[in-house]
């Protein structure tokens, strides 16, 4: 009687459904990468300076299932292009560890990086702005632009660990 753990209601045990993106989502959003698009009605296209970076993003939060501090927090010399693999220094529980990246990624990474060279190996790689800007993106600024390529696609709830969901789900298939 004196415990007072036991006036305590538990917390409703519900799960929730992890709801991946489907491969027709994932094409809408690696589509509207490469768009060009008008400004205000006015006929002027112009393909957005940060296409590749976004496409890189996408294609690499699917294929390696990378949390969002993680991704933006590579560095240059942690991509390994011969072999395919990022090296994660500090992850969750401060564990290094080594992702795989597809061809299609690769490429995507490829695409991304050229504009860059010759960089140094200490640089962010995934930056907030065009080639000559160099200022890390962080995982704010990361939700923030998955959402902008997410609601301009149509496509909901587009936020970067809906990706490592997807990724789960690819994998277990």
């Amino acid at each position: 009687p004196a415990n007072i753990v036991r006036a305590i209601t538990p917390p409703d045990a519900t799960q929730t459904l992890v709801d991946p993106l489907t491969q027709a989502e994932l094409e809408a959003l690696l589509v509207l990468c490469d768009q060009k698009k008008t400004w205000k009605g006015v006929g002027v296209e112009q393909i957005s300076a940060v296409a590749d970076r976004d496409r890189c993003i996408i294609l690499l939060l699917v294929d390696t299932g990378l949390r969002a501090s993680e991704l933006c927090g590579i560095r240059i010399q942690d991509i390994d292009m011969a072999r395919n693999r990022i090296a994660i220094h500090h992850g969750k529980g401060d564990k290094d560890r080594f992702v795989q990246f597809g061809k299609r990624a690769a490429k995507a990474v490829w695409r991304y990086l050229t504009p860059r060279l010759p960089a140094d190996p200490g640089d962010p790689f995934i930056t907030v702005g065009p080639a000559d800007d160099l200022r890390p993106m962080n995982r704010g600024q990361l939700r923030v632009q998955l959402a902008r390529i997410g609601q301009r696609a149509g496509v909901a709830k587009v936020y970067p660990h809906r990706f490592r969901h997807t990724f789960a789900i690819t994998y277990l298939r």
